[in-house]
């Protein structure tokens, strides 16, 4: 008895322009195997109406066109005794096969296999990702089964609207905005599946994507300072925790995913020297290394957080990661860390919330208020732009600032 389906033929073979692989009738017996390709899909049509099975017309339509190939090769397997690969073939396509009526083309994708398509074949961080993922739900949550042509300038409007209504802030419905432009973008211009005719929605005359800069509240200079000298903790982990926090603080407002990564060979000469996680696949130019001056103070926290006998400063990871386990790694261990830095917060009385991505901020704000120029702050962070370092990381004039500059009124 031979066992006959249906599935995307993907042995080590890459897809072809538009990203589709064939679609194959599969016979197995006694060891034998044939591969019959019937027509030719990509990985997301393939989960869309395999899969998931789509309950659109379209969908079912489609499987039921495929189950009359299953058919005919189980006919045909059981007229053809003994066992012949080649016999077999001519036979199955002795009769001429037609492919599917409705077959799907790739400019009948919804936006959702789209997205997914985009996510898939582009080498995009684990964060990026997930960003992207959250975008392609909501569109699918507004509108299930959309696709590009449903994406119009009054279309977006609409979103933008509901997404407000849910209680979406502004900086979450510009990035969703960013993330659908870029996936119509990637389709005109790069795997064409979205025709030139296709009125687009963005850029003059169409849909503006609000540039968003919501105000930083950062801890105060004397907050700041009372964390480092702080010494009375509950518990071990307690301190750890507000260790690395100090650690990030006075290492450049580095990223917790950048110390995670460090190793002691990022050490020369006295400094650290190491390129940004978030940078390096991102940026296409101006990409420098950081370099951080190993002071007292930045050794003193090191000294207590460090594990010597560990490749890595903190001894967190192992040789070989993937960026998909240094995002799961970091994500787990900082959610650890801003739970054990919430005793922090109790025991300071402190304005904020202590976790460990206002580490950044505070670096950024400390230096400002203390009268260094915004290009020296923004090179010391890794920034491209100084726009960058003003507009997303320095906090607020200070309350005592503010009163001084209006104390000029009358």
């Amino acid at each position: 008895m031979a066992t006959i389906n249906i599935r995307l033929d993907k042995r080590g073979n890459r897809p072809d322009k538009h990203g589709r692989f064939n679609l194959s009738v599969i016979v197995q017996h006694q060891g034998e195997v044939l591969y019959l390709n019937v027509d030719k899909l990509t990985e997301q049509q393939y989960n869309h109406v395999f899969v998931k099975r789509s309950l659109d017309e379209k969908s079912k339509e489609y499987r039921q066109r495929c189950d009359e190939f299953l058919e005919k090769a189980e006919k045909v397997f059981e007229r053809l005794r003994p066992f012949d690969r080649q016999q077999f073939r001519e036979e199955f396509f002795k009769e001429e096969v037609i492919v599917p009526v409705n077959q799907i083309k790739p400019s009948e994708m919804t936006y959702f296999e789209m997205a997914e398509y985009f996510r898939e074949n582009k080498r995009l961080k684990p964060a990026s990702k997930n960003r992207m993922k959250t975008a392609r739900n909501q569109l699918e949550k507004f509108k299930p089964g959309l696709t590009y042509k449903d994406i119009t300038v009054n279309f977006l409007h609409d979103f933008e609207h509901e997404v407000s209504k849910r209680g979406g802030s502004p900086a979450t419905i510009s990035g969703y905005m960013t993330d659908i432009r870029t996936v119509i973008n990637y389709h005109r211009n790069i795997t064409k599946f979205i025709p030139q005719e296709y009125q687009y929605p963005f850029g003059a005359g169409g849909y503006g994507i609000k540039t968003f800069f919501p105000t930083k509240i950062v801890l105060g200079a004397e907050e700041i300072k009372s964390i480092a000298e702080l010494t009375e903790f509950e518990t071990s982990k307690q301190e750890w925790a507000r260790d690395i926090w100090l650690f990030l603080y006075r290492c450049n407002g580095i990223n917790f995913v950048d110390l995670l990564a460090m190793r002691w060979n990022h050490i020369q000469g006295g400094s650290f020297v190491f390129y940004r996680t978030k940078t390096k696949t991102t940026r296409r130019s101006n990409i420098k290394p950081i370099s951080v001056p190993i002071d007292d103070k930045l050794q003193a926290v090191l000294d207590k957080v460090s594990v010597k006998d560990s490749s890595f400063i903190i001894g967190k990871m192992k040789e070989g990661y993937t960026d998909t386990t240094l995002t799961n790694k970091s994500h787990k261990l900082c959610a650890e860390i801003n739970k054990e830095l919430n005793y922090v917060t109790q025991k300071l009385n402190l304005s904020l919330s202590l976790v460990l991505d206002i580490a950044r901020d505070s670096y950024a704000t400390t230096l400002n208020r203390n009268g260094r120029p915004i290009n020296h702050i923004a090179e010391c962070m890794g920034h491209a732009s100084p726009v960058i370092t003003s507009k997303h990381y320095v906090g607020q004039l200070s309350k005592e600032q503010v009163i001084e500059i209006n104390s000029c009124l009358y």
